[in-house]
């Protein structure tokens, strides 16, 4: 069996494949825009619907974990990747007759503005995203839920919250947490500048992010949305005293100068509800 991994350059397939790898027994492809570097890479543009045709039509995977996503805040880049991109792959199912169960990897960003109350954050909470990433990323969720409903398409949806893993990028507030604490220990930085650290978020590390996506792809119902988090309301400057104390960093070599550092509509309090997914584990 054939499975494909999409957007296999990002910071957690980097992290995820290895573990898909260890867990099963079939071919594990991973698909990269350009510079196919060993034998298992598969090169396609998923901007581009021929492209992606071409992909399906070669590989014939009976897998699809569809990691794939960009968070350039320009509607027209994002919608590309994080919506479109999902629908050629169904239809080019659809037109190759394949049986093949896709894992679409949804985000936390959906729920966009939760009222304190709440959380923890069910799936059947309304999605209102406050950024272009959410809101791309709920677009992907409902054309999911259409060809799932109505055109028989087998597809989940693995809605993640904040990943504690290394390598993310450095837009994403742990990526830049590691890349500053390097650049510290390094020498290069002797001040590490933040935003606002009183938000709470839900952080989850890449062995149970990966135990939670692997169960949802073996057994979770066709068309559902399944939270993955840690269910663990963690405040962003808690999360980031752990990692300077890990690292015998001392914690005055940081500032939060949040009046400074404005990114859009800033969520006060969001955490996963994981009743859901828990079952499936």
């Amino acid at each position: 069996m054939t499975v494909l991994v999409t957007g296999a350059r990002g910071g957690f397939a980097r992290a995820f494949i290895p573990k898909l790898v260890e867990s099963v027994r079939d071919d594990v492809l991973s698909v990269v825009r350009e510079n196919v570097q060993q034998a298992t890479d598969v090169q396609c543009d998923l901007s581009d619907r021929g492209a992606v045709e071409q992909m399906i039509r070669n590989t014939r995977p009976k897998l699809i974990y569809h990691l794939a996503g960009s968070f350039a805040g320009n509607f027209e880049t994002d919608v590309l990747v994080n919506a479109h991109s999902s629908k050629w792959i169904f239809d080019a199912l659809l037109r190759s007759k394949l049986d093949c169960r896709v894992v679409v990897f949804g985000s936390a960003a959906e729920y966009g503005m939760v009222a304190e109350a709440s959380n923890p954050v069910a799936e059947t909470q309304a999605l209102k995203p406050v950024s272009i990433y959410g809101l791309t990323k709920a677009m992907q969720t409902q054309i999911s839920s259409y060809y799932a409903s109505v055109q028989g398409v087998d597809v989940v949806v693995a809605r993640v919250f904040n990943l504690a893993v290394k390598g993310l990028s450095q837009r994403l507030f742990y990526g830049r947490i590691v890349s500053l604490v390097d650049s510290y220990k390094n020498r290069e930085i002797d001040k590490m500048t933040f935003g606002n650290l009183e938000a709470i978020r839900d952080y989850i590390e890449l062995d149970g992010a990966t135990a939670q996506i692997i169960a949802i792809a073996n057994k979770g119902i066709k068309g559902e949305v399944y939270n993955v988090g840690s269910g663990i309301p963690v405040r962003m400057k808690d999360l980031l005293c752990r990692l300077l104390n890990e690292n015998g960093i001392p914690l005055d070599s940081f500032e939060s100068t949040p009046e400074n550092i404005k990114s859009g509509i800033d969520v006060p309090m969001i955490y996963a509800d994981i009743s859901k997914v828990s079952k499936l584990i």
